[in-house]
């Protein structure tokens, strides 16, 4: 056995194959592009590099798409028929990946914990399980994992800056704000190139309402996560939420339609950064032309793969059929949603308890039923943090509730709902527009302007 640059062991005894090992460990931890040509050039070398294809594996698991676990199946069942070449650490991340490829996320999560337990420097497992919780929505293990190993790494072991971007981004989505900018940014000045822990410190100056500086934090560094970038899409959706917030909806359209709305490659995530951005620009009344029609037309290639596997892929494809008013194709993802929802897995329990619900909250909404739609709302609301995403993508359905309260006439339930925005994000915009609409809708002619002064001494 060989050791990579972590002194962990791997089943090789070929010099070249953990140099390639390694950097593709590289890519995946800065989500550069890549990853697959040095995936593909370490088993080209070694084909029976079993720990390698657990890499390729989980590079494949983390992306979180259906027509990827065939080939996740295939590596569990060819790496499964050679366990007796693998270490025990690598029998480990079979586990994980064996779980994983039969829908048990959760479970999967609790071997790549494992592992670190035993061997805290092994990056992947890191890099995996942080990703679980986060598409699990398991807010603690997303900071915690990270703390358990860190005062084990140091700057002189690779990929530390890696290590405090997970950090930092574990930190933000429970809310240590301050704590996580601080780290997110050293992370940046180790590591300028680690997307994750730019798009940490993006969060954190979203979540208080720094939009300014966040499109200054984007701009300024734009070269360090615009180009080959796994994560550069994603990232210009986060720039493109401080314009809605500050009202430049032109500005926001034109990041749509130059970066966001990219066609190729036609990942699942692109499909829903372009819906997440769009149905902010709706519920400000913005018109959007014919682009929601073309999202929705791109979604209908994906779901006779994708529709009912992940409840937080699902629910951007439900808004957009809905939108582009594709309503045979929207019945037809509800049914995968319910087959899904039939089984004993982790995607099996969120599709019953998250999907099945949006789904009847966004068909609602789009017949202009909206007190069906809020009040379905007001019981699934809060479980949705349970089908992952940040908090700044469950957002959209923070937005959705007010937004039906607000189509619908519902006075009581906007106002509601807005007392409960602006005491959260009490520096947005955004938040105010939405508190000056409940006001008018309750007879009180506060203009959107300066519904802020009127409502911060109400609510006080």
């Amino acid at each position: 056995m060989l050791k990579t640059h972590h002194g962990i062991e791997l089943s090789t005894s070929n010099a070249n194959v953990v140099a390639l090992y390694e950097q593709a460990l590289n890519h995946i931890h800065r989500y550069e592009a890549g990853t697959g040509a040095k995936i593909k050039a370490m088993l080209t070398e070694q084909p029976d590099f079993w720990a390698g294809h657990l890499l390729f594996g989980t590079v494949l698991a983390t992306a979180t798409e259906a027509r990827f676990m065939p080939k996740i199946r295939k590596i569990v069942d060819q790496v499964s028929q050679a366990q007796d070449k693998l270490n025990d650490r690598e029998r480990g991340h079979l586990s994980a990946l064996s779980a994983f490829s039969q829908g048990q996320w959760r479970e999967a999560g609790f071997h790549w914990g494992k592992i670190l337990t035993d061997h805290p420097h092994d990056s992947l497992a890191l890099h995996a399980a942080h990703q679980i919780d986060f598409i699990t929505g398991d807010d603690y293990n997303l900071w915690s994992r990270a703390a358990r190993v860190l005062p084990l790494w140091n700057e002189d072991i690779p990929n530390y800056a890696n290590l405090l971007g997970m950090y930092a981004f574990g930190l933000e989505e429970t809310n240590f704000f301050s704590k996580a900018e601080d780290i997110g940014r050293r992370c940046c000045e180790l590591d300028p190139r680690d997307a994750w822990g730019h798009h940490a410190v993006g969060h954190v100056l979203e979540m208080e309402c720094r939009f300014e500086e966040g499109i200054n934090w984007y701009e300024s560094r734009r070269s360090e996560w615009a180009d080959d970038s796994e994560l550069s899409v994603h990232n210009w959706w986060h720039l493109a939420l401080y314009y809605v917030e500050r009202e430049d909806f032109a500005g926001a359209i034109a990041l749509f339609d130059e970066q966001i709305s990219l066609e190729e490659p036609d990942y699942v995530l692109r499909l829903m950064d372009a819906t997440a951005l769009l149905w902010r620009l709706h519920l400000r009344s913005v018109d959007c032309g014919d682009r929601w029609q073309k999202l929705a037309d791109r979604w209908v290639g994906k779901i006779a793969v994708e529709g009912g596997f992940y409840a937080f892929n699902d629910f951007h494809a439900m808004l957009a059929l809905m939108m582009g008013e594709r309503w045979s194709d929207f019945k037809q993802l509800r049914d995968q949603i319910k087959t899904q929802a039939q089984q004993p897995t982790t995607l099996g329990v969120m599709a019953r308890d998250i999907s099945i619900p949006l789904a009847s909250a966004v068909e609602a909404y789009g017949k202009n039923r909206c007190e069906e739609a809020v009040s379905i709302l007001d019981q699934v609301k809060p479980l949705v943090y349970r089908f992952g995403g940040s908090e700044a993508q469950r957002d959209a359905v923070d937005q959705f509730h007010i937004g039906a309260a607000i189509k619908g006439g519902l006075g009581r339930a906007a106002l509601a709902l807005a007392h409960e925005r602006t005491l959260k994000k009490e520096e947005s915009p955004l938040a105010w527009r939405f508190a000056g609409e409940a006001y008018k809708l309750m007879g009180d002619e506060v203009s959107a302007d300066n519904a802020n002064t009127k409502a911060i001494r109400l609510l006080s």
